[in-house]
C-alpha cells in the first residue's frame, strides 16, 4: 500500500546511520524485516520502523525526548488510519495545522482517524512514547459490512466523499488482546513469505474487530449508567417530595444496591452536582412552591421535615437572600 503519512522528523532531529554508545536506544519493540531510521537532535532521539503490505501500511515510532515536543506530519492523500498509543508517561494530542485539535489520547488508548490531505502536528509528552500506527484501505469496508462498526461509518464516509476536514473516532481502550495481537504482528512480518499480506489483512481486521467490541462496552456501560442516574435522580426527588430534609443519600444508595459514594459521583458525573447539593436544590422548589400556594411558614417548615422554624428559616435565607416569610407574602401579592 502507498505511503500517505510522513512523519517530518528532519524538522526535530538528524538521521544517524546508529545510535553513539552515550545515546543507545533500542526500541521496546522491534519491526522485523521493517525499514529502519534511527534519529537523534537537543537530547531527544527517535527511531522509525515502516513496513509496506499490500491492504496496510505500518508504522512504529519510538520517541525519547527530555520536553514536550510537537512532530510535524504530512498527509500526501486521504486516507484512514489507526493510532495506538502504546506506552507513554502522559497524554499527547493530534491537531490539524489550520482547524486545531483532532483528538487526544491517553496512554494504552487508540482511535481510527480520517486524514484529509494536509498538514498535522502531534503532540508528544517528556519521556518515552510508543505510537502504532497503520494506514489501511477503505475498500475493505464493502457497504454491507459497515452496519456493526458504527464507530467507523463516519470516517468511510468522509473517506468516500473525500471530505475536507479530519475526523477521529472515540478513544478505546487498548485491551490486552489487542497489544499482544500489535506485538505478534510486528514479529511476523516477512515480505517474501507466501500469504504475508493475508497475515497483515486479518491482523488489521482483527484489531478493528477488538476496537468495535471496546467502543460498544463503553457505550454500553454510559447507557446502563445514564438509566442508573436518572433512576436515582427521580427517586431523590420522590424521596424529598415524601420526607423533606431528612432524605440522606445512603437510603437513595440502599434503595439501589449501590454505595453513597457511586451515587454521588454517579449524579455529579450526569447531573453536574453533588447529591446533597441537587437535594437542597430539590427542597427550595418544594418550599416555594408550597410558600407560593399560601401555607403558613410554620406549616411549611414541618411538611418539608424541619423540626424548628429556625433551621428551616435559615435555609431558606442561605438560598434566597430573604426570609420565608417575606417571600410568601410577595408571591400572594402577585394577582392569579
Amino acid at each position: 500500500m502507498e505511503k500517505s503519512v510522513y512523519y517530518l522528523l528532519p524538522v526535530h532531529f538528524r538521521q544517524v546511520s546508529e545510535f553513539p554508545k552515550q545515546e543507545l536506544f533500542v526500541p521496546p519493540t522491534r519491526m522485523l524485516h521493517a525499514k529502519c531510521s534511527y534519529w537523534l537532535g537537543d537530547g531527544g532521539r527517535a527511531v522509525l520502523q515502516e513496513f509496506d503490505g499490500q491492504y496496510a501500511y505500518l508504522q512504529l515510532l519510538d520517541i525519547d525526548t527530555p520536553d514536550s515536543l510537537i512532530v510535524s506530519l504530512s498527509a500526501a492523500r486521504p486516507d484512514l488510519h489507526a493510532l495506538y498509543l502504546l506506552s507513554a508517561e502522559g497524554p499527547i494530542d493530534f491537531s490539524e495545522e489550520k482547524a486545531g485539535q483532532c483528538m487526544a489520547l491517553t496512554p494504552k488508548q487508540a482511535c481510527f482517524l480520517y486524514l484529509p490531505e494536509g498538514n498535522y502536528g502531534l503532540r508528544v509528552g517528556p519521556g518515552h512514547n510508543q505510537l502504532f500506527t497503520f494506514a489501511f484501505r477503505a475498500t475493505i469496508f464493502r457497504k454491507a459490512n459497515e452496519p456493526p462498526y458504527h464507530f467507523i461509518q463516519p470516517l468511510v464516509h468522509a473517506h468516500r466523499t473525500q471530505e475536507a476536514a479530519p475526523r477521529a473516532s472515540s478513544p478505546h481502550v487498548i485491551d490486552m488482546r489487542s497489544e499482544h495481537l500489535v506485538n505478534r504482528l510486528c514479529v511476523a512480518l516477512h515480505p517474501r513469505r507466501l500469504g504475508n499480506d493475508q497475515y497483515i489483512l486479518s491482523k488489521v481486521i482483527d484489531l478493528i474487530q477488538f476496537a468495535h467490541e471496546a467502543i460498544s462496552a463503553k457505550q454500553g456501560t454510559l447507557q446502563h449508567e445514564e438509566r442508573l442516574a436518572k433512576e436515582a435522580y427521580t427517586l431523590l426527588q420522590h424521596y424529598v417530595n415524601e420526607d423533606g430534609q431528612q432524605v440522606r443519600i445512603g437510603q437513595l444508595a440502599a434503595a439501589l444496591g449501590r454505595s453513597s459514594r457511586y451515587i454521588q459521583q454517579l449524579l455529579r458525573r450526569h447531573y453536574g452536582y453533588s447529591g446533597h447539593k441537587l437535594k437542597e436544590h430539590m427542597l427550595l422548589e418544594k418550599c416555594k412552591a408550597l410558600l407560593a400556594d399560601g401555607y403558613s411558614v410554620k406549616a411549611c417548615a414541618y411538611i418539608c421535615g424541619y423540626s424548628s422554624i429556625e433551621a428551616f428559616h435559615h435555609f431558606f435565607k442561605r438560598h434566597m437572600q430573604e426570609n420565608p416569610s417575606s417571600y410568601r407574602a410577595r408571591q400572594l401579592e402577585k394577582p392569579r
